[in-house]
């Protein structure tokens, strides 16, 4: 198992670095198309007496849509550096960017990075042999792999080198028993003395037993459960209690958080709730005259993200308790330990300071901005109080055994977000529990063990010995960490360049997983949705991943304040009836790849329909609107950069709409047009999500990336109080290859045609004055009668010669459109038994009609070919002469292009 995470981080490292080779390395219109690079135009070297020197250059056009953000470190090179072999050569040429400033004029950023002590233009000069006076410049990203060395092979030894995690004989037992390995060997373990660190990674199931009673434990009945000691505000709901009673009764718990159930704040209650009973069982001791037992309270709160570290730590020193004063977890010490890419936690006067501990890439720490204050000889322990709080990461843990001493422990450990964590990283954790040895010695009953027909097995066949901690041994149940995870596996798991290998997803995957799914620990899931109007909750409950979800009863009647303005669209209208909470918008589009152009129209003016609705009068209300009011998730960067742009020209120009400056305005609106990944954790009143993707050989290459069940789990509970789900009918009707696919692409299906059981067609102008329509579906409690899918208009039609024939299923609005097209030009015929609209039209001016009526599908293809053929024949075919010689393969091919 040991062997498995050590390589497949250095295959993920490898996989990583060669996919930033291969943007360097393509022609650089490919990698820039792909928003994956960027030219860098007016490079200039900034030379300040007395400050340190930096670089200037701009991003425009195309260059401008590349996925980079400020403290990115990217590779800043010449055009004759692109096909270079990778080196020690590209350390001078790595800059990070400091700032990235959006200039409507240039219609691109202004980018300025941090100091730089290499003068590159210098250096090309010196290093090209014929250096060209302007050169073309590039910007690409690297990759480093950060992580394998910090496995195995670093300089004072990796993680897997330590505390037996990549020897352990109970990692050979697990090995054998999940049948990890090609070649799964059985090694005898047999009674012996084993490491509590290895014991909580291979054999948790030891600490679980009901003997091992942490300090923290109370005797309560799920009949009569025990008041918690916490009166911290709010207090938590029947199902957080539970989570925490149980979690401070074990060694080793889970607590399952759906989304929006409030695991940030149950974390904070859980700390209040240890501080109380660790304060009330010392006050009990020195009571008695026993000093001895006031135990102290060093806690570590760790998860993948800072960004989810920084909730946590605002949630936790802004906590109060019922008379408005701070909560115990808010009076403790609290530490951020953090890298030099992070900014530390700003001081706000009414709560409590955050100390700052940061490690700098160079190794030396930084305490509050102060030096020589953490040492090898001045050690951590020197500064901090006897009860404490560390937020950290593992890949800063990892270094603090080089700042603290042999035997630093925590008492308690929680794991946020778990789901979204490596299980390999959890062992920069686990170098932290208190380290004692066990005895552990066979129970006499057996382990079956998985049968794996695809593995070759060299062993003997047979079931494992389980083991137990021998009786009578000398455990300290109250020395003993406890460890908390809490997660969620149907949320989105670790983003990796390379999915795991099917047969050892159990120990490749989440650390939530692994301890849950595999190990098999106890856990309690959190039940009331705090977030989310009912309709949303009750919709996540048709998707049978949660048991017994249900909405709060305040949030739950929530719906969305807008007030729309007068002359606004019938059909956004419609779209934003607040009563219409589930709702999905399904068009008719069959070739968009990545970027879907009706898609992002919609949007565009839904979204400044709504930011007409809300009315911020200030700049402040505006910031709230973009980061609170509203959310935008695009599967893919380049429909999302698509939006950010419409949205961007359409709040300046011609007339400037917003009270921020373009700079701002920018940064809002990427903090507001997302992936899904990155909205994990977060949540708006309105979340629009644009699916991108109508081609069906699209389709079937990214079935398993746009119909996982997870990301659309994610996707669809953001919302607090409305979705609007935009796609095509091709997404909807798609039908993977893959069997697990087929019941994940279910749910999208049940979602827009099931759940939403009302129809109405809407006919809007897409942003060339172009009539489009498509179908609004949503849910309705009052009407329970379910409409077909796509059933409320249907439109066919075909062309003989100049003559357009239509039939239409019979449509209000439909009608309306109809009549504005002179009687001259068509003939309309109402059929009443149907009911239905046939019309004959000579189609004289093609465009003009298209702006007063839709055109079926079928047709406008006909239309656009014969169009094309026309201006093809007339501009760009060859002579007659030279068409001769041309095969008909060969004509057709041009004239279908």
């Amino acid at each position: 198992i040991a062997h498995m995470w050590y390589f497949f981080s250095r295959l993920t490292g490898a996989m990583d670095e060669l996919e930033k080779e291969e943007i360097r390395t393509m022609f650089p219109e490919y990698s820039i198309a792909n928003l994956n690079a960027a030219k860098a135009g007016k490079l200039v070297y900034i030379k300040i007496p007395g400050n340190d020197p930096y670089y200037i250059f701009e991003l425009t056009a195309l260059s401008s849509n590349m996925k980079l953000k400020t403290k990115d470190q990217v590779l800043l090179i010449p055009n004759e550096f692109r096909d270079r072999k990778m080196g020690l050569w590209k350390y001078p040429w790595i800059v990070t960017i400091e700032q990235i400033v959006w200039n409507s004029k240039i219609n691109g950023y202004h980018v300025k990075t941090y100091p730089h002590k290499h003068d590159i233009m210098e250096l090309y000069k010196t290093t090209v042999k014929n250096p060209l006076e302007n050169p073309t410049w590039y910007i690409y990203p690297i990759a480093m792999d950060a992580w394998s060395k910090k496995l195995y092979g670093s300089k004072n030894g990796g993680l897997l080198e330590k505390y037996n995690f990549g020897i352990s004989k109970l990692g050979h037992r697990l090995a054998y028993l999940w049948d990890i390995g090609s070649k799964a060997k059985y090694r005898k373990v047999t009674s012996g003395n084993y490491s509590t660190n290895e014991i909580y990674l291979y054999y948790p199931q030891l600490l679980t037993s009901s003997n091992l009673k942490p300090k923290t434990f109370v005797q309560f009945s799920k009949e009569k459960p025990t008041n918690l000691l916490t009166t911290a505000i709010p207090p938590p709901d029947f199902s957080q209690q539970s989570a925490i009673q149980n979690a401070l009764n074990y060694i080793i718990y889970a607590i399952q958080g759906p989304p929006g159930t409030g695991k940030s704040q149950t974390i904070a209650a859980l700390i209040d709730e240890y501080c109380c009973r660790i304060q009330a069982k010392s006050t009990s001791s020195i009571n008695s005259g026993d000093d001895a037992n006031a135990a102290p309270m060093r806690i570590l709160v760790t998860a993948f993200s800072y960004a989810a570290l920084r909730v946590m730590i605002e949630k936790i020193r802004k906590s109060q308790d019922r008379d408005q004063n701070p909560t115990k977890a808010a009076q403790l010490q609290l530490i951020y330990l953090h890298s030099g890419g992070e900014d530390a936690i700003e001081s706000e006067s009414s709560y409590p300071d955050v100390d700052d501990l940061l490690h700098k890439s160079s190794g030396s720490w930084l305490w509050n901005g102060q030096t020589r204050k953490v040492t090898k000889k001045k050690t951590l322990e020197n500064i901090l109080e006897d009860n404490f709080i560390i937020f950290s990461n593992a890949h800063q843990l990892f270094h603090l055994p080089a700042r603290v001493l042999s035997d630093f422990h925590f008492d308690l450990i929680i794991v946020d977000e778990a789901s979204q964590v490596p299980t390999d990283q959890f062992l920069a954790s686990l170098q932290f529990v208190f380290s004692q040895y066990l005895n552990l010695v066979p129970t006499g009953k057996f382990t079956p063990k998985n049968k794996n027909e695809n593995h070759n097995i060299d062993s003997i066949n047979h079931d494992i010995p389980e083991l137990k901690i021998k009786i009578g041994e000398e455990i300290q149940p109250d020395h003993l960490t406890q460890v908390i995870i809490v997660g969620d596996y149907f949320q989105l798991p670790p983003v990796q360049p390379v999915d795991p290998p099917k047969n050892v997803e159990t120990i490749l995957g989440s650390l939530y997983s692994y301890y849950v799914r595999e190990h098999q620990i106890p856990q309690t899931q959190l039940r009331v949705n705090y977030r989310s109007n009912t309709d949303i909750v009750n919709f996540t409950k048709t998707l049978l991943l949660y048991k017994d979800l249900q909405a709060f009863s305040q949030t739950g009647a929530q719906t969305l304040q807008c007030s729309l303005p007068l002359g606004t669209d019938p059909w956004i209208r419609d779209v934003l009836d607040p009563t219409k909470i589930v709702s999905a918008i399904i068009h008719e589009g069959n070739y968009e790849i990545a970027i879907s152009s009706i898609e992002a129209q919609l949007i565009t003016q839904i979204t400044l329909t709504y930011w007409r609705s809300v009315n911020p009068r200030t700049a402040d209300e505006e910031k709230r609107f973009w980061l609170e009011y509203l959310g935008i998730v695009a599967p893919h960067n380049a429909q999302g950069r698509q939006i950010i742009h419409q949205l961007f020209m359409d709040m300046t120009q011609p007339v400037k709409l917003t009270r921020l400056s373009d700079d701002d305005l920018m940064k809002c609106l990427q903090a507001t047009i997302y992936s899904v990944e990155k909205f994990q954790g977060s949540d708006r009143n309105l979340i629009i999500a644009s699916v991108g993707i109508s081609d069906r050989d699209q389709l079937k290459k990214e079935e398993e990336f746009i119909f996982d069940l997870n990301r659309f789990n994610v996707l669809t509970s953001r919302a607090k109080h409305k979705i609007i789900y935009i796609c095509s009918r091709n997404f909807l009707d798609f039908i993977p290859k893959d069997k697990k696919m087929i019941g994940y692409a279910a749910q999208a299906y049940n979602y827009a045609y099931l759940y939403c059981n009302q129809e109405k067609p809407l006919f809007f102008k897409n942003s060339d004055g172009i009539q489009d329509y498509f179908y609004f579906r949503w849910h309705s409690n009052q009407n329970s009668h379910q409409i077909p899918p796509c059933s409320t208009f249907q439109y066919e039609g075909r062309l003989e010669e100049d003559v357009l024939k239509t039939y239409a299923s019979y449509n209000k609005d439909f009608q309306v459109l109809l009549s504005m097209i002179p009687s001259q030009k068509v003939q309309i015929e109402f059929q009443k038994q149907t009911p239905s609209i046939q019309t004959i039209m000579k189609i004289c001016d093609y465009e003009s009609l298209r702006t007063i009526i839709p055109m079926p599908r079928n047709v406008v293809r006909e239309l656009n070919r014969k169009i094309a053929i026309t201006k093809l024949s007339s501009d760009t075919l060859p002579s007659n002469d030279s068409v001769k010689t041309l095969s008909k393969d060969h004509k057709s091919e041009k004239i279908n292009k």
